[in-house]
């Protein structure tokens, strides 16, 4: 049981990846709205707590709000038999988020507790001072840069390079970034390999030490390029910290 309560243009697909292994990131989760067919899964997201899912903010609009979130399998298609869907009970937006691309950030807070065992735990929170050169991102979304394939039915992952902001600057520059790349902002990917096209929202993760029972997030699937397979840009989440904890865990700032 995790008790410290730190430890707890949309990207839509997985370039470069492969197949993810059971129960190897049990904290990832799949968005679901309400469609005409029922439960379509839109976007991916991340369990902190047994009672909130961390994703990103453009991932939610007026017609596409998450009723459900799915977790605990492989294959959202055929759901292994370890999976749980829990209803949203609240949707709670970053403050300052404008849909211009900054502050994309958000959290679900789910109608009843996730049941923890091997296939749903949640992962940990990224501290400011975690510096890494390398993480994996994850994700349900398309396994090639072609606008018509259907996302992938198994959970894929990719390992990606973390790029300086400052080189990200020099490639990021479009009207809505209208403060270019900021510290709150972290680029990653290489040639090849990338997300972009259902796995916004998703998270960039790593294992501190090679300890992969616990991951920790880095950053949430937020824009990218022109080009698929290049380079992506994630919501930094170590810079939302103390937004996160006081919305997750309001009980641990009361006592102090």
């Amino acid at each position: 049981m995790l008790t410290n309560p730190r430890c707890s243009g949309p990207l839509q697909l997985i370039v470069g990846g492969r197949d993810a292994e059971p129960a190897e990131f049990p904290h990832m989760v799949s968005l679901g709205v309400s469609s005409f067919s029922g439960i379509s899964w839109v976007c991916g997201g991340s369990l902190i707590s047994k009672d909130f899912v961390l994703t990103a903010a453009h991932c939610i609009t007026a017609s596409r709000r998450p009723v459900k979130v799915r977790m605990g399998t492989l294959n959202l298609k055929t759901p292994d038999s370890t999976y749980q869907d829990i209803d949203v009970k609240r949707v709670i937006m970053h403050p300052r988020w404008k849909e211009k691309r900054y502050f994309d950030i958000a959290l679900l807070e789910l109608s009843w507790p996730a049941h923890f065992n091997a296939n749903v735990h949640p992962a940990c929170l990224a501290q400011p001072d975690d510096q890494i050169s390398r993480a994996t991102a994850s994700g349900w979304g398309k396994t090639k840069s072609i606008v018509d394939q259907a996302a992938a039915d198994r959970l894929q992952k990719v390992d990606i390079n973390i790029i300086s902001n400052e080189q990200c600057r020099r490639i990021f520059r479009h009207p809505e970034l209208t403060q270019g790349i900021v510290d709150e902002m972290v680029c990653a990917g290489e040639k090849g390999r990338d997300t972009c096209l259902g796995d916004s929202g998703g998270p960039l993760q790593f294992a501190k030490n090679n300890n992969r029972c616990v991951y920790y997030i880095y950053g949430l699937t937020s824009f990218g390029g022109n080009e698929c397979g290049e380079m992506g840009v994630y919501t930094k989440v170590s810079s939302y910290l103390n937004w996160i904890e006081k919305e997750v865990w309001p009980e641990y700032f009361d006592e102090y």
